[in-house]
């Protein structure tokens, strides 16, 4: 008997063929499959003949939403355009097919910083363009690193006039890093790193010296609308990287939403850290 003749002949599925319940493989009915012999090219592998939840699952391994790697805007120096930049994108080279079922895990999986109002912007109008229409859905992490609240005049009107009442102020003002994270329905962490450092600066100050001082962390939290928070119906934990300049707020703010989530009923992980 030869040395070989006591192993078991290797039995593979030809391409396309699919088993039904209870069915079973026959050589008859299908190629042996012999050990690869030495510079013999291997068999194509056709990921898209795999179903659809398979795929799925194997994106979701790729780009799992619970350790997400961070993702960057890149604005276009000649317009308004901005893009997101992945770093653990996908080969520019593959089809449309693979773009457009990767793209929200590729969301899913990253965290978005967002520097300043320009490229917040631009991202909304780059998530906005994409085909997939699921691209605010799939958004889990946003992390805000500028040093300033992205925040807009509601009218060029707001100028006219330095003897506004403070109570009428919100009226005057989007915030709208507060905006975006409502477009987000699945939106899950938020960080803040110096995203507070104009509500610090201005409690006890002049805003822009148009208006009077906020004496109060509420005055400065109800003109910037930062309540809004307690709208992002799926937010699990929100994160508060301190500065060394009145610290004190950081804290007042943290606990403020603390208390405003568990009156509507829900635990949020708040933390300030530095």
């Amino acid at each position: 008997m030869s040395e070989n003749s006591n192993k078991a002949p290797e039995i593979g599925l030809s391409a396309g063929s699919v088993l039904g319940p209870g069915e079973e493989t026959s050589a008859s009915e299908n190629e042996l499959q012999e050990p690869l012999s030495l510079g013999q090219k291997p068999r194509e592998f056709r990921f898209f003949d795999l179903p659809h939840e398979l795929r799925d699952l194997a994106y979701s391994f790729a780009w799992p939403d619970d350790a997400p790697r961070n993702a960057t805007i890149r604005h276009s120096p000649t317009s308004d355009d901005c893009t997101v930049v992945f770093s653990a994108g996908i080969p520019s080279r593959v089809n449309r097919q693979f773009h457009t079922e990767t793209f929200p895990y590729l969301l899913k999986g990253h965290r978005i910083l967002v520097d300043d109002s320009v490229k917040l912007r631009g991202l909304i109008k780059w998530l906005s363009s994409n085909p997939t229409g699921s691209s605010f859905d799939a958004i889990r992490h946003l992390r805000f690193t500028g040093n300033e609240i992205s925040s807009r005049w509601a009218s060029p009107k707001c100028f006219s006039s330095r003897s506004h009442n403070l109570q009428l102020l919100p009226n005057l003002v989007i915030n709208e890093d507060i905006e975006f994270m409502k477009l987000c329905p699945r939106l899950t962490t938020v960080h803040f790193d110096n995203h507070l450092w104009k509500l610090r600066s201005l409690v006890g100050r002049y805003y822009a010296q148009l208006f009077g001082p906020f004496q109060t962390l509420t005055d400065a939290v109800n003109f910037f609308h930062l309540d809004g928070l307690f709208e992002c119906s799926n937010l699990e934990k929100i994160v508060i990287y301190r500065r060394a300049i009145n610290t004190t707020v950081d804290e007042e703010f943290a606990e403020r939403l603390q208390k405003g989530f568990m009156e509507r009923g829900r635990k949020v992980a708040i933390r300030v850290t530095g």
